[in-house]
This record gives C-alpha cells, structure tokens and sequence, in this order.
C-alpha cells in the first residue's frame, strides 16, 4: 500500500481482512458460564501472546498506565498523558474506541511538535508482521498489539492505555508490566458484557490493579470500596492518595485550578473533569512531577468530544455522555448557562439506557432531535423504530422530533439557531464523528 494511497476508511477495511476473527461470537448452544469460560480462555491465550512479542520484538517498552471505568476514562487517560510531557520526550496514548479517527489509537503527545497521529503505511508494516504471526487476533486485539508495537518504535517514555469495556479480559490488561492503573468510577453500563449490578461491574473493573505497581480509584461508593481494596491488596499493588481539593467548579461550572500563586480557569466544564484532573494528577505527582507543570500542560485541550465546546457563538458543545450517569453531569453543565433556546441532538448505541438519557434531556432542552447514526466501530445505533415509541411514550413539555438520519437531526437543530442560543450534541461515542461533519459553526 503507497504512502498516501489509501484513506482511513480503506485501511480499516484492510485490517478487518487481515484480522477477521471476532472477539467473541455469541452462541444460543453455551450456557453464559462457558461462554465465559471461552472468553477467559481466549484471554490467557492472547496474554501469552503480548508477553511473547514483548520478549522477542522489544513492543510495549516504557512505562504502562492504564485506566479504566465507566466514564471520565478517556479524559483521564489524556490528562495523564498531557501531565507527563513536560518531564520527557514523548508519551504515547492509546484511546478506546476513539472518537474521530481510528489513529487515536495510536496518539503522541511530543514535547516539542505536540499531538501526532502516524502515517497509516507505517502501522500497515505492523500489522502485517503481526498478522503473519497470529492471525487468529480479533480486530481489537490487532490494534492493541499495533499500538504496543509502534510505540516502542517511535521511544515513548510513558504510554497511557484507556480499557476498552471492563478490564478483567480486555486486551489492554494482558500488559506485561503496569507502572500504574486507574479506575474512574463504576456505574450501570454494558450490563450484557459485565454484570447487572454495580458490584458485578466493579468486580470485571478492578482487576486491573493486579500485577500493577501503583493503583488508584475514583469510586466513593462505600459498598464498591472493598472489592476495589481486595485487587489491590491481591495485586500487592500500592495506593496513590489522591488529594481533590486543587480542582474547583466555578458558578458556571467551569473548573478551575488552585495553586499556590492564585487560581487559573482551565477549559473544561463539570464534576465529572474535575474528577478525572484530580485523579490524573495524583498520578503525576506519584512519577515526583509537581503541580503548576501539570495545570500548565492540560491548559491546552486536545481531546475530541467531551464537553467540546466548538463554538460559542452561538454555544455549540459536544459530548459523547453515553450512559445517564455521564449525561447528568453533561446536563448540569447546561443549566448553569443562561440561553435564550437550548437545544440538543441525541443518538444511542443500542444495549445502552437510550430512553432514561432521552428522559433526562427533555427536563433540559427546549427543542430536542433524536436520531440514528451509521454503524461504527462495531455498534449500531438505536433504529428510528425504537426512537418512535420511546418518543410516544415520553412525557415532556419539549417538543421531540424523530429524524431519518444526523444529517437531518443536525440540520433541523441550527436552522435558526441565534447568538444566544445553545445546542449540544451528545447521547454516544459514536454520534460525534458524522455529527461534526455537519457542525455548521466552529471557532
């Protein structure tokens, strides 16, 4: 494949071909035990396999961090990786599922050029070495092993992982050394994969801390705090204090730093980025980096769709809250701010508590446009059949309109849309790269 031949689409379509095993095929003849049972066998299997190209092509060099949870994981992740620039070269960060392009999978935050993304023909000689080696990896785990390997190449210091979904079998905790691990909070969500209770979900979650030098989580919930203090102390791992009392949210929400100097206003909004700040410095100060070089380095944002604010005239804001939780926080936010109109443009992944996040919303925004996104990454969006009779059954003063696509959605939300308006994007992950494309205002 030539050098600028080939699109992101193209090269996705090509990995799939050389990784088409799935990572797990739902079978109506098991049972869930040995449906997990073959799940925990594919995992030791593949932790076989990173330890094996760690030993013999030198991939998955530097120190480790991962994080997981249920939300804020992303942006932890990012702040993490951000605080550690100052004090080295480069760091890399894998980000799972990305949100805009598959090579945040495969970020470099230099010290000097900043955020870069790789050239695709240089991850396809990866991929292809890899998949002549084990061709039965499933797509996620190919780019996992990707990412483990290109990171060694370009000398990454630190590389900060993001769990895909749990922890206990995703590909990102088969790491054969972890410097730290992260978990940011624990709520309801991929109940099919990991449990229906929050004590299930946290069991899949912590597991992360084991064979981890350092650890640390988010998670007050003083019923969800022994099974997280049980990994630790299985895993012999050390805990990192973490101290929230740097981060404040002004009355707008926006959250602020105290330092010893004075107080600086960073760009970000809600408890929720208050949280993950706190919990990624912790870990910063847990490497011996202060304080004022972290604030400094996160003042610049670089994450793509979490609490995005692409414009302010009229306020356009993004975000991928992707379970009630998240979007309570998403909707907080909001009500801080006075507009004029609020207005909002929803989609859901199926499996996921669309009609409670649709209920929240319609407490919040005057005009709201719901709508069903393109297949991505493996999910599908909630069919327009679905949004119809969640919609009938909904009791709200705020008219909702069901579109046939987000192109719809997006153009129906800013027609008209004035300078003292609001609308947000929010409701999946995987609304916001279609949805940007069609973002009429950005700074």
């Amino acid at each position: 494949m030539e050098n600028g031949s080939h699109i992101e689409a193209d090269w996705v379509s090509w990995l799939t071909q050389q990784f088409p095993t799935r990572w797990f095929e739902p079978s109506s003849t098991l049972s869930p035990q040995e449906q997990m049972h073959l799940l925990e066998s594919r995992f030791d299997r593949f932790e076989k396999t990173v330890h094996h190209r760690y030993r013999t092509k030198r991939a998955f060099k530097g120190s480790h961090v991962i994080v997981g949870g249920t939300s804020g994981k992303g942006s932890c992740a990012t702040f993490i990786a951000q605080g550690l620039v100052p004090h080295v070269s480069r760091v890399g960060l894998f980000l799972s599922p990305h949100v805009n392009t598959v090579r945040e999978r495969f970020s470099i935050i230099d010290r000097e050029a900043g955020l870069i993304y790789p050239e695709f023909d240089e991850l396809s000689a990866i991929a292809s070495d890899i998949a002549a080696q084990n061709p039965e990896a499933s797509l996620f785990e190919a780019l996992f092993l990707i990412a483990g390997q290109y990171f060694s190449k370009q000398a990454c210091t630190y590389v900060v992982w993001e769990v895909g979904c749990g922890g206990r079998l995703d590909a990102v905790n088969a790491l054969p050394h972890k410097e730290v691990s992260v978990v940011t909070n624990v709520q309801l969500d991929h109940t099919e994969w990991l449990g229906s209770t929050r004590a299930a979900i946290a069991h899949e979650k912590a597991p992360i801390f084991t064979n981890s030098q350092a650890c640390l989580y988010g998670e007050a919930d003083p019923n969800l705090i022994p099974i997280f203090e049980k990994y630790r102390q299985l895993g012999d791992s050390r805990a990192i204090p973490c101290d929230e009392c740097l981060f404040a949210c002004n009355d707008s929400g926006q959250v602020v730093a105290q330092l010893q100097n004075g107080s600086k206003t960073l760009p970000y909004w809600g408890l929720g980025s208050r949280k993950n700040l706190s919990l990624a410095h912790a870990v910063i100060q847990h490497f011996g980096f202060g304080t004022d070089g972290f604030v400094k380095a996160v003042s610049v944002p670089i994450l793509k769709g979490r609490l995005e604010l692409v414009s302010r005239n009229p306020h356009v804001l993004f975000d991928i809250a992707h379970n009630p939780h998240k979007l309570t926080d998403t909707l907080d936010v909001c009500q801080k701010w006075n507009h004029e109109r609020k207005r909002c443009v929803l989609a859901f992944s199926e499996l996921k508590d669309g009609f409670e996040m649709l209920r929240l919303a319609s407490k919040t925004f005057h005009e709201i446009w719901v709508c069903s996104f393109k297949a991505n990454q493996g999910r599908s969006s909630v069919p327009k059949s679905q949004l119809l009779s969640w919609v009938d059954e909904l009791s709200s003063n705020a008219p909702v309109l069901v579109c046939d696509s987000v192109d719809q959605a997006m153009a129906l939300a800013q027609s008209g849309l004035g300078t003292q308006d609001l609308l947000v994007v929010t409701g999946s992950t995987f609304l916001y790269r279609e949805a940007i494309s069609k973002c009429l205002v950005k700074e």
